[in-house]
């Protein structure tokens, strides 16, 4: 069985469903002229930690937040993050940046691999459905990668930098 998290599309609203980000930045941008000492390893570590530790409550925030909303009903929430074994494109980051509503305030951009800046940022889909799970997703065949890059609209030499590490 192919499973992937398209299955979830609900075909009625059946809960929550839509997308995600979650950004934290420094108080202290690099290069901060303010005469302090950020630069330090220790510094940068310790504010690079905390940053992703409120990310990461953000994120489980948000979970709460979701499952009380579908709390009885046997739906269950998943939010594959773009990028992970479940969703693997990168690519699509920028896609669910673009449906956010004012996603520009948030402060995110992409490096040409499609990290995110700043590094304690996520951002995904959401799924309510009774079947719901993080399907990984490792290898896929050539005509599923060709198919899938070609609806995506990615060239080539795209398809081969962020799909071909699936091709099986």
């Amino acid at each position: 069985m192919c499973l992937s998290i398209s299955d979830f599309v609900p075909t009625e609203r059946t809960g929550p469903f839509g997308v995600f980000a979650i950004s934290v930045t420094s108080e202290h941008p690099a290069g901060c002229s303010c005469g302090c000492d950020h630069g330090s390893d220790y510094e940068g570590m310790m504010d690079r930690a905390v940053r992703v530790t409120l990310a990461e409550a953000a994120s489980s925030w948000l979970d709460a937040q979701l499952e009380g909303m579908t709390a009885g009903s046997g739906v269950r929430i998943v939010k594959p993050a773009a990028g992970y074994a479940c969703c693997p494109d990168h690519t699509l980051k920028k896609d669910i940046m673009e449906m956010l509503p004012e996603s520009g305030r948030l402060g995110i951009s992409f490096t040409e691999s499609f990290a995110m800046m700043p590094d304690a940022s996520i951002c995904g889909l959401i799924f309510a459905h009774p079947e719901a799970c993080y399907p990984e997703i490792h290898r896929i065949s050539q005509k599923q990668y060709d198919d899938y890059s070609s609806r995506r609209g990615l060239s080539p030499s795209q398809a081969r930098i962020f799909l071909g590490h699936l091709l099986g």
